[in-house]
């Protein structure tokens, strides 16, 4: 990191190159839907699309709001698009961290006072049980967002809590992405938009829609099927793999292309999506009841004496077919 920093002081011009339309601007990687380790080319019309999302989604960035910490790593979607391009095409000042080290998280906070930053759930909640932050006015905090992982109702009440005590006038921020849609397409940019549970409403130019899994059959609100997004930050493909590809953008009836993320939800009638499981994770019990092991996550986290659980499915010792929740505490 230093050595790359010193070649800029020998730039004495920066060259303009021309613009081509979807033109692989960036390769990020992803473990995808199905858990093949892939590639990912996006555009520039791609992230800056997803820039411009957040512009039109009301971010504050004027002179007094535009310090973006960035901790996510910049070989993922998460942290290239909305940890630094965005950011910066909104004219933010980006603070870039080589290597987080989450114990050091609160005190990096301290030392840069950020209006902005994103992580990941456990980043929050090491923020909010750290000891440097007793006592501390953190009110300088327009942002404080958790993506990349679900994030369970203790977390986010754990860090709206600590926010309310320590000034920060916006609750955690949450959102549903893929590196296939250049990370984040639902969110909850504003308290308006924050329900507790939710992940929040589609950004500015994105359709979301709730289908019954592997079909064009779009449910109604409140039924619990597949998230799918269609949305200009979609990828083009993977990287020569077009069969994997497939499997996640399919052209639909009315003529236009979706994500099908692999992860069951619902929408409600305002409009907010709410994230249950991946569809790989889902429970089906012998008796033919599906079962989410984040619903029992959420409920066995909210006890006093639960740091952290884990739901798996058992196969039945009396029954052929089906499995049993069960779960590590």
């Amino acid at each position: 990191w230093p050595d790359f920093c010193k070649l800029s002081k020998n730039v004495s011009k920066i060259n303009m190159v021309d613009f081509s339309k979807n033109e692989p601007c960036s390769m990020v990687l992803t473990g995808g839907t199905t858990g093949i380790p892939k590639a990912v080319p996006l555009t520039n019309e791609n992230l800056n699309a997803m820039a411009m999302q957040y512009e039109l989604s009301g971010v504050p960035h004027g002179k007094n709001e535009n310090k973006f910490l960035d901790i996510m790593p910049p070989f993922l979607a998460y942290g290239l698009v909305d940890g630094i391009h965005m950011p910066l095409s909104l004219g933010m000042q980006n603070i870039l961290i080589t290597k987080i080290v989450p114990e050091e998280l609160a005190k990096t906070i301290l030392k840069y006072k950020p209006n902005h930053f994103m992580g990941v759930p456990n980043h929050m909640e090491t923020i909010a049980e750290s000891k440097d932050m007793e006592g501390k006015d953190l009110s300088y905090i327009i942002t404080a967002g958790a993506g990349g992982d679900s994030t369970t109702i203790e977390q986010e009440n754990k860090f709206n809590q600590f926010g309310k005590e320590h000034n920060i006038p916006n609750l955690l921020q949450k959102g549903f992405g893929m590196t296939e849609g250049s990370s984040a397409m639902i969110s909850t940019l504003s308290n308006e938009t924050n329900r507790l549970g939710s992940v929040g409403i589609a950004l500015p130019l994105n359709n979301v829609g709730i289908f019954e899994p592997g079909t064009e059959n779009e449910l109604s609100y409140g039924k619990k099927g597949e998230i799918c997004i269609c949305t200009p930050t979609m990828m083009n493909g993977y990287y020569n793999n077009l069969e994997e590809t497939n499997k996640v953008i399919k052209k639909h009836h009315d003529g236009k292309y979706w994500i099908h993320s692999g992860d069951i939800g619902y929408m409600d009638k305002d409009g907010f999506v709410y994230h249950l499981n991946r569809i790989k994770r889902m429970i089906v019990r012998p008796d033919g009841h599906n079962v989410f092991p984040s619903a029992i996550e959420n409920l066995l986290s909210s006890h006093k004496n639960v740091k952290e659980c884990i739901v798996v499915g058992v196969n039945s010792e009396f029954d052929t077919k089906g499995q049993y929740p069960k779960a590590t505490i």
